[in-house]
C-alpha cells in the first residue's frame, strides 16, 4: 500500500482535505487508487503509518488536528476512528 495526503482546503463540499490509499503493482510498479477519504481538517500535510501497519495517522495543518484511520485487510482506509484537536 502506498498513501497520499491532498493539501486542500476543501474536500466534498466541506473543509476538508483527503486521504488517498493507493496498490502497487510490484512488477510495473503503476498505483492503482483503492480509495480516497475525508482527512476531517483542512491542509492535511503529513501522514505516517502506525508501527503495527494497522492504522494511518494524518495531521491537518490548518484545521490544527490528527485524525487516525483503520487501515482494512484490502488496503483501504476506513473512516476516522479518532480525531484530536490541538485548539
Amino acid at each position: 500500500m502506498w498513501l497520499w495526503v491532498n493539501e486542500r482546503e476543501d474536500y466534498e463540499d466541506r473543509e476538508s482535505g483527503a486521504v488517498c490509499s493507493f496498490h502497487i503493482n510490484r512488477q510495473t510498479g503503476c498505483l492503482t487508487l483503492l480509495n480516497r477519504v475525508p482527512s476531517l481538517g483542512s491542509l492535511p500535510v503529513y501522514i505516517a503509518a502506525e508501527h503495527s501497519g494497522n492504522a494511518v495517522i494524518v495531521a491537518n495543518n490548518k484545521s490544527g488536528n490528527v485524525a487516525v484511520f483503520p487501515e482494512l485487510e484490502n488496503g483501504k482506509l476506513a473512516d476516522a476512528s479518532d480525531l484530536s484537536s490541538s485548539r
